[in-house]
């Protein structure tokens, strides 16, 4: 596929992402809501911040390097933007649900690292 229409395709989630997240926002309390609207709104964040992360990280890895192959900087970007999403939305959670201690995050910060070191070894 043409790169172009991939980074297009990536901006058009992450927008609907950002808008379903406000959308929900606007129109439930999240004091009051259910589980599935706390879960969609925690998803909707999650698909923002990675839209919004994977193509911050896809066009730094390109300008830094431009002989990069855009599949393998785009997929790099990706793993690196869904750990790092998926971090942020869990502490999140964990801040929610009154859990979350100086602790907790160094737990979360050092399971992300270690699946990020796990899967760069992989692809090497």
């Amino acid at each position: 596929m043409k790169k172009s229409f991939l980074t297009v395709n990536i901006a058009i989630g992450a927008i609907f992402g950002l808008a379903g997240f406000f959308l929900l926002l606007s129109f439930s309390d999240p004091k009051n809501a259910s589980g599935v609207v706390i879960f969609l709104l925690y998803l909707s964040l999650f698909v923002w911040l990675c839209g919004l992360l994977l193509l911050a990280g896809y066009l730094v890895r390109k300008k830094m390097k431009s002989a990069v192959c855009h599949h393998s900087a785009l997929a790099i970007a990706f793993r690196q933007a869904a750990l790092l999403s998926g971090l942020l939305v869990a502490v999140l959670v964990c801040q929610s649900l009154k859990i979350l201690y100086w602790w907790m995050g160094l737990i979360l910060l050092s399971l992300v690292l270690g699946a990020e070191i796990i899967l760069s070894r992989k692809n090497c």
